[in-house]
């Protein structure tokens, strides 16, 4: 999968990134997915704005899902993993359907 550039390709690009790859995986029966920090390294995307464009995708996303049931988002330092669990409690509250990890 490969994302979009922050400040050049649009904003939705994000979103349709992680929407196909969701679809994908129902279509192939996977029961769970995982993702990383999509575009936060050298394409520049800010955590915040990466979480939020992610989150939204997830939400718009999810119902029409049949087989995967969990997805995960995994991230590689202490400031993204903070900066998305910020978005995640002012966006959902309780978010505990969804796993958050930090990989190091």
């Amino acid at each position: 999968m490969v994302g979009p550039r922050w400040s050049i390709d649009p904003p939705e690009k994000l979103g349709e990134a992680v929407k196909n790859a969701l679809r994908l995986a129902d279509d192939l029966g996977l029961t769970s997915v995982a993702f990383p920090a999509i575009s936060t390294g050298v394409y520049g995307w800010p955590y915040e704005a990466a979480a939020r464009e992610m989150l939204r995708a997830i939400r718009e996303e999810a119902n029409s899902l049949r087989n995967v049931s969990r997805i995960m988002i995994y991230l590689y330092d202490d400031r993204a993993y903070n900066s998305f669990i910020d978005v995640f409690k002012r966006e959902l509250g309780d978010f505990s359907a969804m796993d958050i990890g930090r990989s190091g």
